[in-house]
């Protein structure tokens, strides 16, 4: 496998796990507290993270 098929590969692993930890943490949120609050804070805060990261203001 060539070098950028192995960074490709693990750029894809990264993001399928950081999306599944999302999910996973708003259903806790939502099965402990039987409630939607606080999901979308978690959104933008993810959203400003990523921001910071790339050098591009928040949406």
């Amino acid at each position: 496998m060539s070098t950028t098929a192995t960074i490709v590969m693990i750029i894809m692993t990264i993001t399928t796990v950081m999306i599944t930890e999302f999910f996973l943490l708003a259903a806790y949120i939502v099965y402990k507290t039987d409630t939607t609050t606080g999901i979308a804070d978690i959104g933008r805060a993810v959203a400003q993270i990523i921001a910071a990261i790339t050098n591009n203001p928040p949406p």
